[in-house]
C-alpha cells in the first residue's frame, strides 16, 4: 500500500479530545461499525459514480486513518476524480476501475461503501463489489431505508456530509487527525455545505471545520484549488449553459442543457461538470433549477437545485434518482424534446400549476 499522504494544509497542531465531539449523531450502529473496522485487516473502500468532494475526501480520509492502525486498504471508484480534487490524491491512491476490467478482490475481509446506500450508485463496480464474499458496511448521510446488502448500514441524514460521519468513526477508533486527513475531510464538509452557505451548515459543522483547521487544513488554499483553477474550456462551457437558460412558469423553473455535440466540441470531461448549475441558483424568482446534459446518446443526466421552497428530491425520486430537498439528480432517457416534456410535467406537479 502507498502510505504517502499529500502535504496539503498547515503544520499539525495538538488534537482535541476524542469523546466530546461525538455528540447526538453517534449511535450504537456507529459504534458497532467502528468495532468491525478495527477488527478487519484488509478493506476495500468505494463510493458513488461521478465522485464529488465528499466522496473523494471521505474515501481518502478513512483509508489513511485505517492505515494508521496498520490496516491494508484499497480505494476503488467507478469514475475518475474531477481535476479540481486531484490535488488531494497526488499519489493515485484511488483506483479507477475500467469498464469490463477484471477485478481481484480476493483476500479482502470488509467492504465499505461511502456517501451512497443504493448498490446501483457504484455503477460498474456493483457486481464485483457486492458479489464478493466479504461483508459490506455503509456510511452515508442521505435519507435511506436499511439495505439487506450491508451487514451494518449507518445512514444519518442529520449529518451535513459523509465526511462528518467518517470523522466520528476516526474519533471512535482514536485516530488522531493529521494535515492530509484533516484537509480531505474539510473538502468533504465544505463542498457538501456549499462552502458553509447551505442550510445544513450548523454550529456543529463549524466546530468540525475548526477541528480540521486546527489539525492543519488550510481553508484558503483548499478553496483556491477547488474553485479557482478551472480550465478555459470549462469556463467557456459555463458560458454555453448561461446562453441556453430557459425560464418557465413565470420564472419559477429555470433550466439549461448540454447536448452531446456541444460536449464533444468543447472536450470537457463529464467529471468537470460539477458546479455548472450553480449560476442558475442566483437568478431571482427561481424555485426549481435544472441542468441536463447528454452523457450517452439520448441518455441525460439531470441535476436539480432549489432554495427549499420545493422538494427536488421528490422529483428526482419519481424519475428514478435521489438526493436532497435542495439538490438532487437522476437520469432520463429520450430525445431533448422528450426530456424537456418529462421535466416540465414533473415541475408543474411540484409547483402545483
Amino acid at each position: 500500500m502507498n502510505d504517502q499522504h499529500p502535504k496539503v494544509g498547515r503544520s499539525s497542531s495538538p488534537e482535541a479530545p476524542v469523546s466530546p465531539h461525538l455528540g447526538t449523531m453517534a449511535s450504537p450502529s456507529l459504534g458497532a461499525l467502528s468495532a468491525l473496522l478495527r477488527k478487519s485487516q484488509r478493506l476495500v473502500i468505494t463510493s458513488h459514480i461521478q465522485p464529488d468532494g465528499d466522496s473523494i475526501g471521505s474515501s481518502l480520509a478513512l483509508a489513511w486513518g485505517l492505515e494508521k492502525l496498520g490496516k491494508q486498504v484499497r480505494i476503488l471508484h467507478p469514475d475518475s476524480c474531477p481535476e479540481k480534487y486531484r490535488f488531494l490524491d497526488p499519489h493515485g491512491r484511488i483506483e479507477v476501475v475500467r469498464e469490463g476490467a477484471a477485478l481481484d478482490l480476493a483476500g479482502a475481509d470488509l467492504g465499505v461503501l461511502l456517501d451512497a446506500s443504493d448498490p446501483a450508485r457504484v455503477g460498474k463496480l456493483k457486481e464485483a463489489f457486492f458479489k464478493a464474499p466479504f461483508p459490506k458496511v455503509c456510511i452515508d448521510h442521505h435519507v435511506s431505508s436499511p439495505r439487506s446488502e450491508f451487514l451494518l448500514h449507518h445512514a444519518c441524514p442529520k449529518a451535513a456530509a459523509t465526511a462528518s460521519l467518517v470523522l466520528q468513526v476516526l474519533d471512535l477508533l482514536q485516530v488522531s487527525l493529521e494535515p492530509a486527513i484533516a484537509s480531505a475531510l474539510f473538502v468533504g464538509l465544505s463542498t457538501d455545505t456549499g462552502w458553509f452557505r447551505y442550510s445544513n451548515t450548523s454550529a456543529r459543522v463549524f466546530r468540525e471545520a475548526a477541528r480540521f483547521i486546527q489539525a492543519g487544513a488550510d481553508a484558503e488554499a483548499l478553496f483556491s484549488q477547488i474553485y479557482e483553477t478551472f480550465s478555459l474550456a470549462r469556463i467557456r462551457l459555463e458560458g454555453v449553459v448561461l446562453e441556453r437558460i430557459h425560464s418557465e412558469f413565470g420564472g419559477s423553473f429555470l433550466w439549461s442543457y448540454l447536448d452531446r455535440r456541444t460536449i464533444e466540441a468543447v472536450r470537457v470531461p463529464l467529471v468537470e461538470f460539477d458546479g455548472l448549475i450553480d449560476p442558475l441558483r442566483t437568478i431571482r424568482g427561481g424555485k426549481i433549477m435544472a441542468l441536463f446534459y447528454e452523457i450517452q446518446p439520448e441518455v441525460w443526466k439531470v441535476s436539480f437545485r432549489s432554495r427549499g421552497e420545493v422538494d427536488v428530491e421528490a422529483i428526482a425520486t419519481r424519475l428514478g434518482g435521489g438526493g436532497h430537498v435542495k439538490a438532487a439528480g437522476c437520469n432520463v432517457k429520450g430525445t431533448l424534446e422528450a426530456v424537456e416534456k418529462v421535466l416540465r410535467q414533473e415541475v408543474a406537479k411540484a409547483l402545483g400549476t
